[in-house]
């Protein structure tokens, strides 16, 4: 029997239990759960997906930061490319932050204006503001690798 966590992998039981404190926090219905629920869920297969063209843009990216003589016009446009894939998975979180909140009663989303204000300021791991989320995103940039400078670190 698979368990959640290898069915999801980290980012996504993150999430998960993102989304299951802001049900809690929120009271949702259980028609609201179910519907957020679907959401989220959609929102997780995007995320994969967006996250894997990252990577796969880093992998590319550290080859064209390798060539002798570097390709600088390609350089440019490869960081380009990864600052905009970068910037569709930030929108797609908030596409999907705003979906749910479509699902609220005012009071709801007075609630959820609170919670999110709180998170997106340290008090919490809401998706898209993580450093971990941040350091993961910056090692896709470098084809999985950290690199290294010849500045001796």
């Amino acid at each position: 029997m698979m368990d959640h966590g290898d069915m999801m992998g980290r980012g996504g039981m993150r999430m998960q239990r993102h989304f299951e404190h802001m049900a809690q926090q929120l009271e949702l219905s259980d028609a609201q759960r179910a519907q957020a629920q679907t959401f989220v869920r959609n929102h997780m297969k995007d995320i994969i997906r967006l996250r894997a063209e990252l990577e796969t843009l880093g992998v590319d990216q550290q080859a064209l930061l390798e060539a002798e003589p570097m390709d600088l016009a390609k350089v440019k446009q490869a960081l380009q490319a990864t600052a905009a894939k970068k910037v569709d998975i930030r929108m797609a979180h908030l596409g999907a932050m705003q979906e749910v909140q479509k699902l609220l009663t005012p009071e709801q989303q007075q609630k959820f204006r609170l919670l999110k204000r709180h998170m997106m300021h340290g008090g919490g791991d809401m998706p898209g503001h993580d450093e971990k989320e941040e350091r993961e995103d910056e090692k896709a940039e470098h084809g999985g690798r950290r690199e290294r400078g010849s500045r001796g670190h």
